[in-house]
């Protein structure tokens, strides 16, 4: 109960600043049954739902990945332990009804993709090391456990080495976040070409890292056809620069942007080094 009570707390302000600011105390789920339905939350919605890290189909891309590239994307032999709650429903009725509600919830309105299964599978766990020896099926589920877990040891140790730096120093977090945290050297450079107080348009995903304002590019996907609600948010805006890779969205680019100010050839952070790749960034000036 006091877990219940502690859960309760910490989720209600929350419910209640997104009821608040979206009328939507779950949004972006139910922003499709809200009276007046926000295009950008709309749109933010389905490209979660739509998202895919496996060319692989569900529920086979929890278990295996569609490349070596992507082996950290999946449960793996864990995703087996989703299925196998079912043989010890009896015996933990309540914790196993609990997590399969969270799974038929999880298909029929979240992002059919692994990370969004690793909360129910948590649930599950415990219920699943007290009973696996009371079934053959839980007993081979459990040895192949074992034997991914001691696949992936080299590859834990070295995780640790590389990211462990991040710790020690200023300058080892520095290195780990350029080579993990996505849009973080974005970011450096950006603030290291223009001013602090400099308004920018972007199509860096992580804007977190950003400390600056910056104008949603998702308004650009939402009004592709309707360029005058666009062309007035960015206006109103007041944006600066626009900084986004030489290749992107030329027609905004033409619409909006003068000058170059500035390139950069950046390598994708990843945590997977095996899919990093290279790509150029660009700092346009705005036409005034």
């Amino acid at each position: 109960s006091a877990v219940v009570v502690c859960f309760v707390c910490l989720i209600t302000p929350l419910l209640l600043y997104k009821c608040y600011y979206f009328g939507d105390p779950f949004s972006p789920l139910l922003e499709k049954w809200v009276a007046a339905p926000d295009k950008i939350t709309l749109n933010f919605h389905t490209s979660l739902q739509r998202f895919k890290e496996s060319k692989l189909p569900f529920p086979i891309n929890l278990l295996l990945p569609s490349s070596a590239n992507y082996f950290t994307s999946v449960l793996g032999v864990g995703g087996l332990v989703l299925i196998a709650s079912t043989l010890f429903v009896q015996k933990y009725k309540a914790e196993v009804i609990v997590s399969l509600s969270c799974i038929v919830l999880i298909i029929l309105l979240g992002q059919r993709t692994a990370r969004f299964f690793i909360e129910p599978y948590v649930w599950l766990l415990p219920c699943f090391m007290l009973c696996y020896k009371d079934n053959v099926s839980g007993k081979v589920v459990y040895y192949a456990a074992q034997l991914q877990f001691i696949a992936l040891l080299p590859i834990w140790f070295l995780s640790i080495y590389f990211i462990g730096k991040g710790i020690i120093s200023d300058a080892g977090r520095d290195k780990v976040m350029i080579a993990m945290a996505v849009g973080y050297a974005e970011a450096k450079w950006i603030d290291s070409k223009l001013p602090a107080d400099a308004v920018i348009a972007t199509t860096i995903r992580s804007r977190s890292l950003l400390p600056r304002k910056y104008y949603p590019i998702e308004y650009l996907h939402a009004y592709q056809r309707d360029t005058a609600t666009a062309d007035k948010l960015f206006r109103e805006m007041k944006v600066d620069y626009v900084v986004m890779s030489e290749n992107e969205y030329p027609s905004f680019r033409s619409r909006y942007t003068d000058d170059t100010v500035a390139t950069h050839t950046f390598y994708k952070a990843t945590r997977n080094p095996m899919n990093r790749a290279k790509y150029n960034l660009a700092i346009y000036r705005v036409k005034k």
